[in-house]
């Protein structure tokens, strides 16, 4: 997209300096273009800690000197922290977004969704869900708290296959960006599921062109480093990542020839004796995996009942001008009322997913368990002898005659890894459940390459202690300090 070389005016007052700022210093300059999430009233600061709405009188935290500004139905999702060799903050900005931020000096650039980079510039307000260490404002993107006309440009890069509600947040873009200005948006298309906490959309250009569909749109297509070889590459790698080694090494000594070819021999049901080694190995990938490098999703559901119609009520008089702003003023609040609802009914619906992919990994490990009222007597006696050992010996004591009895390794059939994590998660669990809802969330990402930290003190209670070793011994990417 060619820009023309000029400064743009700000709709603030304030505008951007070169000098470098603390803190407290930088949120008092972006804190004209702030605005109230919830009433779009201006924020103050009377404390350092807070902010407060001078419509609303809503407060927002301000942690580190980054102001939380989310809606009041929406918890802070918490801290992100990077590095030198984390490959989040190392993906730098598009030739194309470059480009925007540096033509756009004269004026703010808004980066939505900009993750955790290493760097600041002056001009560049980076606002993301999590608050990285270079996270100028907390904000969800369907809620932007900033003032109307507020950017002189917009840029988003890899963000829009996350958002719940893409259409409002396009909508938002359009809301603080000036007229005229410039709004770069890269999304994904043929990518395995990833990141955290969702991933909703996989948008076509069509797809991505009707999201912004108000905008006059100067140009839409693929970006050199959009180009499927990438797309192929990241469905290759997570594929062989998840499958065990043999079936992996399998398919990296056959030919891209020869696995077309069994594909095609299984799609037209005339399998050759060749074919077999390759499609047992294309059939080894996890069913709790499936969902992510899926050609497609399905859904099945029922319609619930309807409330049938009210025949005796009478036919309602025409509205006058005060009734139809009461009537605004209760649709409003059920709205918002609803839009609570489906932020809940999400998270269930994501907790249901969550507690589905547990099942489908533990049975991984322990394929031999089975209910009480299907087991045999003999069977019954071995389960209660085992429950009774498990509940007398040491973690390590159990698991290694467990090893012995099984002849297999639960700890060997995991991911041991031999390279520095893509990113640790530090856990102090207080109850079971937290460390195992905190386990599988981390099973539950594309990226292997993950390590859980899991404190150990004195005054744990004696089942956390046992989860936590347990989880020790069942994935070695769990380590306790």
């Amino acid at each position: 997209m060619a820009t023309p070389r000029q400064p743009h005016q700000s709709a603030c007052p304030m505008k951007p300096h070169s000098s470098p700022s603390t803190d407290a210093q930088r949120l008092a300059r972006i804190l004209p273009l702030l605005a109230c999430p919830a009433c779009r009233g201006s924020l103050r600061q009377n404390e350092p800690a807070y902010l407060q709405c001078m419509g609303c009188q809503a407060s927002y935290p301000v942690r580190s000197g980054v102001p939380i500004l989310l809606p009041a139905s929406m918890q802070e999702p918490g801290v992100g922290s990077v590095d030198a060799d984390d490959p989040v903050s190392m993906h730098p900005y598009s030739p194309a977004s470059q480009d925007i931020i540096e033509t756009h000096r004269g004026g703010w650039v808004l980066d939505l969704g900009a993750g955790g980079k290493l760097h600041r510039q002056d001009h560049v307000i980076q606002v993301d869900i999590f608050r990285y260490p270079m996270t100028d404002v907390v904000a969800t993107a369907d809620c932007l708290p900033f003032r109307d006309n507020a950017f002189s440009a917009v840029i988003s890069q890899a963000v829009f296959e996350h958002l719940q509600y893409p259409e409002q947040a396009a909508a938002e873009v359009r809301r603080v960006l000036q007229p005229g200005g410039v709004a770069k948006i890269d999304t994904a298309f043929l990518q395995p599921e990833h990141g955290y906490p969702h991933h909703f959309y996989n948008a076509t250009e069509t797809g991505l062109r009707h999201w912004f569909r108000d905008f006059d749109i100067e140009w839409s297509g693929v970006e050199p480093y959009q180009h499927p070889q990438w797309s192929l590459s990241w469905f290759l790698a997570v594929y062989l990542d998840r499958i065990d080694p043999a079936h992996a090494q399998t398919l990296r000594g056959a030919s891209l020839g020869d696995i077309l070819q069994a594909l095609e021999h299984r799609a037209a049901a005339r399998l050759q004796e060749k074919d077999a080694p390759i499609l047992q190995a294309l059939d080894a990938l996890p069913a709790h995996v499936l969902r992510t490098l899926a050609a497609g999703v399905s859904i099945r559901g029922r319609n619930p009942p309807k409330l049938p119609p009210d025949k005796n009520t009478e036919p309602r008089a025409l509205p006058t001008a005060s009734s139809v702003a009461q009537d605004v003023r209760k649709l409003t609040a059920a709205r918002q009322e609803i839009e609570i609802l489906r932020d809940q009914l999400a998270a269930q619906g994501e907790a249901l997913v969550l507690a589905t992919d547990r099942g489908n990994y533990l049975a991984q490990y322990y394929p031999d368990f089975n209910s009480l009222q299907r087991l045999g007597v003999r069977a019954w006696v071995q389960f209660r002898l085992a429950a009774l050992l498990r509940s007398v010996l040491p973690a390590r004591a159990w698991f290694a005659l467990y090893h012995l009895i099984r002849g297999r390794g639960i700890a060997n059939s995991t991911l041991e890894p031999a390279q520095p994590p893509f990113f640790s998660v530090i856990a102090d669990p207080q109850t079971p459940a937290s460390l195992i809802n905190a386990f599988f969330s981390l099973t539950h990402q594309t990226y292997t390459g993950w390590e859980l930290l899991v404190i150990e003190h004195p005054g744990q209670q004696a089942s956390v202690r046992r989860a936590m070793r347990d989880f020790a011994h069942l994935d070695q990417r769990v380590r306790l300090v």
